[in-house]
């Protein structure tokens, strides 16, 4: 506990802008912080799993409801579910993803992983959905079912660059890599 504080206050020094900084330390914090209060890291698991399937169950419903016109979409009908921006749930559901395809694994419902993947193509995240093709290449020699994801997935990233309009990210990819 004493390592993670230092590096956090020794963090907070070195940032520029000390406001931003003490933000993005409220939203990383509680995570390690209950990495120490939990005992046993089964507990853990079992939490992070948990809140990754309700978070997806949340974000396909709002994707239902956005399509139904019953909630107002503030983003373009893409998905947000409890984050209150479809880049903060993409990044949520990317980082936990490998964590939660063991969790399936282990409760022997690997059939659950399709849920953060579709909402990761819900969010229409693009940095997320190109670095998920990484993660799958990369578990898809170790967890088996995985193996089945990553053709699934080579083929809509085909078919999203066949029949969706990619110059606005192409775009935004040339104004952030060159200027």
């Amino acid at each position: 506990i004493f390592v993670f504080i230092f590096i956090l206050f020794f963090s907070f020094l070195n940032a520029d802008n000390k406001r931003v900084c003490l933000l993005n330390f409220s939203k990383i914090s509680p995570f390690f912080i209950l990495c120490f209060l939990f005992d046993e890291r089964e507990k853990l698991k079992n939490w992070l799993g948990i809140s990754v399937l309700i978070t997806s169950v949340i974000g396909i419903l709002q994707k239902i409801g956005f399509i139904s016109n019953l909630i107002p979409d503030p983003f373009s009908s893409r998905i947000y579910a409890t984050f209150g921006n479809p880049n903060f749930f993409a990044s949520f559901l990317f980082l936990s993803f490998p964590f939660f395809a063991g969790w399936c694994e282990r409760k022997k419902l690997n059939a659950l992983v399709l849920l953060p993947y579709l909402c990761i193509l819900l969010t229409e995240t693009f940095g997320t959905i190109l670095s998920i093709t990484v993660l799958f290449i990369f578990y898809a020699k170790k967890k088996n079912f995985l193996r089945y994801l990553l053709p699934l997935h080579l083929v809509v990233l085909i078919l999203g660059g066949m029949f969706f309009d990619l110059s606005s990210k192409k775009s935004s990819v040339e104004e952030r890599i060159f200027k």
